[in-house]
């Protein structure tokens, strides 16, 4: 069963069952999480709703940065292949797999980038 991390109440994360994933549309892809990115930062504030983040309205899910493999690409997709591992940096919590569009912030890693070492890329990169 495909979970994702949840901030349930002030200071509680659970699981959350998710399901599986829907087939990916156009330029989407739909990436298997592999390693996922959690700072003291955003999921730390969230988690104790703190500075703002997530309003303080639970249940919520937080997270940024996600290593992955491509299971499945949309007709239109051009820059990845099933099989590539991926750095995702879209905003949709720690989850067992997610949909992203291509040409959103998905970069392909090389064979010699260690998965685990690259899931807080979005902390150390100016991406703009």
């Amino acid at each position: 069963m495909p979970h994702a991390v949840e901030c349930a109440a002030r200071g509680v994360a659970a699981l959350a069952d998710i399901g599986e994933p829907p087939s990916p549309t156009g330029s989407q892809v739909q990436i298997r999480t592999e390693f996922t990115g959690v700072t003291n930062g955003t999921e730390r504030h969230a988690l104790l709703a703190e500075h703002g983040y997530g309003g303080g309205v639970f249940p919520s899910r937080h997270g940024y940065q996600q290593i992955g493999v491509i299971e499945a690409v949309g007709d239109a997709v051009r820059r990845f292949t099933v099989g590539d591992r991926v750095f995702c940096g879209d905003h949709v919590g720690h989850r067992a797999w997610h949909i992203a569009d291509e040409n959103g912030l998905v970069v392909k890693l090389t064979d010699e980038a260690p998965p685990q070492d690259c899931a807080l890329m979005g902390t150390i990169f100016d991406w703009s």
